[in-house]
């Protein structure tokens, strides 16, 4: 019993507080490291899908970043900088050669009002104040001699109330109206005066009418030919003139941007006769190293996925990323960057082309020479690998939208049959002009319906008219101005053949037609157009990629069920059979790889996703194991209570005995 009792500790404290320690780490720590393994490993893969994410959105921002730059475009240059800039604005610039001189800028007009005193700037006297634009020709001394409006004209007409005819009032309802022109009022020391200025070009010049009551200040706002007037013309409005390789050319503004395709020339300073060359090219030397910089940084974010990838080997981890799925996925997709059509066309069409090339572990490798030569001989194609295009093999089809929502492919398109407008034909009216057609207040007003919509009541241009083609021109600007209409984008052209009047309607399609809904019915006879005929539009047909459509309008739409679908084409003329390639460049795939990256339902996304839910749930583990070694812990200390209660026990039944003992081998002594 001695043996026993000194075993359990019996009567020397046994220490089980100790011994439950060791019993709840033994049930605890297995299973804990166990939960920490886990944990790790998912965040690892989190961060490691994190970081691969991060990279390829930086590498895509980059290459956007490089497209926009204009390295991968034509570089112009002028040899006067003095006179003149340019600056490439499209893709569509192409390297070429000119020269040209600018002879003037363009300008537009100010006018000054003469000195208003304080009393009199305050109080101008009530009316209309009337501004009328086009074309001014002027004399020696800055005085209107002649005016012609411009086409179609345009007016801008300002009311002055009572108490609004001061000269900061109606600079500031002029500069409300934007309608070209700008006011201010300044104060010359000694008087106020208004400054009206337009805008440049020959076009922008304007007169103003003033309707007021006699001996109003408000009269000497007035300039016009044959009018009295306060205003003096300080600056003239005009256009720049340059002579293009020798050849007169006239813009309404310094700013020109249609004159070189793709290139924006700014004017600064006119010097006749003074010969600026501009000359536009390819950097060679900067498109080679755009391309390396572009492999360079590609087989870096290779890397960084092949570190993540890597399999066990010589006693090193696994990459957290091994035998991802998703992974896998992403580094194809990349990998088909350098064989797939990255540009329309036989050419120069895929990296590859030009000596970049993939190698076994996924990095890419250059052939210099290879790429150096077809920097030389393609930059265009180079450039374009970066760019979406759409290539047509006949003029007449056009893809709507953008080509980077497009699904890249070839689409043939067969018999094609392009739309109709709808047109209303007047019956013979070769003798209409024989006397001059007078067009006054008894006869100028007529409404007509165009493709389904109804006019506003158009007034014709009072006049005398000997021409069938001049009549037809006014009318045609007449529909041209009904607000109603160009509402609902909708307008027609008129036309005199000699003999009748045709309206056609500006749209195509089933629904587009043209009909008279009022007009004087003397005038109607005289037209031709009191028995017009009409004849409604047809919408474009023929077959895209083997299927038959049928367009609206002009606009032929790739049904459901077919490669393409949803994508939309207008067709301008007809077409026997053309093909249309649609290729994204590099920039567009990388943005689209980067974008599936980051959508929640994409493989990247859902692994993410996955791995969250897993990491809770070691999370809920954690905690339901914490709570079960507690209730473990209350068990242990219960047991070894009740055992140092039965010890206890055990030990005063050994010291009663000892002394019973005693008391025997006392009494037997």
């Amino acid at each position: 019993m001695d043996g026993i009792l000194a075993a359990l500790g019996a009567g020397s404290g046994l220490q089980t507080s100790d011994i439950i320690a060791g019993l709840l780490a033994a049930e605890r720590e297995p299973k804990v490291e166990r939960i920490e393994a886990q944990r790790e490993s998912i965040d690892a893969q989190v961060s490691a899908l994190g970081q691969v994410r991060s990279a390829l959105s930086a590498f895509s921002s980059a290459l956007s970043g490089l497209k926009n730059s204009g390295v991968l475009g034509v570089q112009p240059q002028l040899s006067r900088t003095d006179l003149a800039t340019a600056t490439v604005t499209s893709r569509n610039a192409r390297p070429q050669n000119l020269s040209f001189s600018v002879e003037a800028l363009a300008s537009s007009q100010t006018l000054a009002s003469s000195g208003f005193a304080a009393a009199e700037a305050g109080a101008l006297g009530t009316g209309t104040v009337t501004l009328n634009f086009g074309t001014l020709t002027q004399d020696a001394a800055g005085q209107p001699s002649a005016f012609a409006p411009g086409t179609p004209a345009r007016t801008l007409t300002i009311d002055i109330a009572q108490g609004e005819d001061n000269l900061a009032t109606i600079a500031a309802k002029i500069n409300e109206a934007d309608a070209g022109v700008s006011a201010s009022v300044i104060n010359d020391g000694s008087a106020e005066r208004l400054i009206v200025k337009g805008a440049d070009g020959a076009e922008n010049a304007f007169t103003i009418d003033v309707a007021t009551a006699a001996g109003n200040p408000l009269e000497r706002l007035a300039f016009g030919v044959g009018t009295a007037t306060g205003m003096t013309a300080t600056k003239s409005a005009a256009n720049a003139e340059l002579l293009v390789e020798g050849v007169a050319v006239s813009r309404p503004g310094n700013r020109i941007s249609d004159l070189i395709e793709g290139t924006t020339l700014t004017l600064t300073k006119a010097e006749p006769g003074a010969i600026v060359n501009y000359a536009a090219s390819y950097d060679e030397a900067e498109l080679a190293t755009a391309m390396q910089n572009f492999t360079a940084a590609y087989n870096e974010m290779n890397s960084l996925m092949g570190e993540f990838s890597a399999r066990a080997a010589d006693g090193e981890e696994a990459g957290p990323l091994n035998g991802s799925r998703a992974l896998r996925e992403l580094q194809a997709e990349l990998r088909g960057l350098t064989t797939d059509i990255l540009a329309p066309g036989d050419g120069v069409s895929r990296l590859s082309d030009i000596g970049i090339r993939i190698s076994r572990d996924g990095s890419l490798l250059v052939d210099t020479a290879k790429l150096e030569s077809a920097v030389r001989s393609a930059p265009d194609l180079i450039a374009s690998m970066f760019h979406d295009n759409q290539a047509a093999g006949a003029d007449g089809i056009t893809l709507q939208g953008t080509i980077s929502g497009a699904e890249p492919g070839t689409y043939s398109f067969t018999n094609i049959v392009a739309g109709s407008a709808g047109v209303l034909s007047g019956q013979d009216a070769s003798s209409a002009f024989s006397t001059p057609l007078v067009i006054d207040a008894a006869n100028r007003e007529f409404r007509v319906s165009v493709d389904g919509r109804g006019s506003l009541t158009i007034p014709l241009v009072e006049g005398s008219y000997t021409d069938g083609n001049d009549f037809a021109a006014m009318m045609t600007e007449a529909i041209r101005g009904d607000a109603l209409l160009g509402t609902f984008n909708a307008g027609a052209t008129v036309s005199w053949d000699g003999a009748a009047f045709s309206i056609r309607s500006s749209s195509a399609g089933s629904k587009s037609a043209v009909s008279i809904l009022e007009m004087d019915a003397t005038l109607s006879q005289r037209l031709g157009l009191d028995t017009a005929i009409a004849q409604a539009g047809t919408d474009a047909t023929g077959q895209i990629n083997g299927v038959s459509v049928t367009g609206t309008g002009n606009n032929l739409t790739i049904p459901a069920g077919s490669p393409g679908a949803g994508m939309r084409f207008t067709v301008t003329k007809n077409v026997a059979t053309a093909n249309v390639q649609v290729s994204h460049g590099i920039d567009t795939r990388l943005a689209k790889i980067a974008a599936e990256l980051s959508d929640s339902d994409s493989p990247f996304g859902s692994n993410i996703s996955r791995l969250s839910r897993q990491r809770a749930d070691l999370d809920k583990e954690e905690t339901a194991l914490t709570a079960r070694l507690v209730t473990y812990e209350d068990r242990l200390r219960a047991q070894f209570g009740a055992m140092e209660a039965a010890v206890a026990g055990f030990k005063a039944t050994q010291d009663f005995l000892d002394q019973q003992i005693d008391l025997w081998s006392n009494s037997d002594s």
